[in-house]
């Protein structure tokens, strides 16, 4: 069926048939050019920072050593490393090794959140090799139909472990 429009410029202007609507549910069974194609939510763009650097002293009796985020710890009570290579940062020594410089280049927020988790971490390797760490080990009952029952201990000859009566109770589900 066409169509006539009638204009004062134009005066026979045919218009062609509109193609069939596409199959509401089975967008299969209609050629590739003619699939409604899905958009593309928009997302935000990560705000990057340039430079974000932060630095950090070293105590007298500590000496740390930086190579390829490698970082060890030597002090009174031995060394410590620990590997930061799945973090995007820099690490220098400044002042002849008595400040750590940690940078980030071009980092979104996650990465600041990291630069501040390093050095954390550094302190915890200056902490145990100039203190020490010292750790408690408990024991937990179990709290069975509400009985609290104490944990089996070994039967170890000479050696005494504290014995409280008092147990946390766990709920174990079986």
């Amino acid at each position: 069926m066409d169509k006539t429009l009638v204009t004062p410029a134009i005066k026979d202007l045919t218009l062609p048939d509109a193609p069939p609507p596409l199959a509401q549910h089975n967008t299969a069974a209609a050629p590739p050019s003619q699939r409604r194609r899905r958009r593309k939510k928009k997302r935000w763009a990560k705000i990057k920072t340039i430079l974000a650097s932060e630095t950090m002293e070293i105590p007298k009796k500590v000496t740390v050593k930086v190579s390829a985020k490698m970082i060890s710890v030597t002090g009174p009570r031995g060394t410590l490393t620990r590997n930061f290579k799945h973090l995007n940062l820099d690490f220098q020594l400044q002042e002849g090794g008595r400040k750590l410089k940690v940078d980030a280049w071009f980092g979104t927020r996650k990465t600041m959140a990291a630069i501040r988790t390093a050095i954390s971490h550094v302190q915890n390797l200056i902490t145990g090799v100039t203190k020490g760490f010292r750790y408690k080990m408990g024991s937990l009952g179990w709290n069975v139909l509400a009985f609290s029952i104490p944990p089996p201990l070994p039967n170890t000859d000479g050696l005494s472990f504290p014995l409280y009566k008092k147990f946390m109770i766990l709920n174990m589900n079986f």
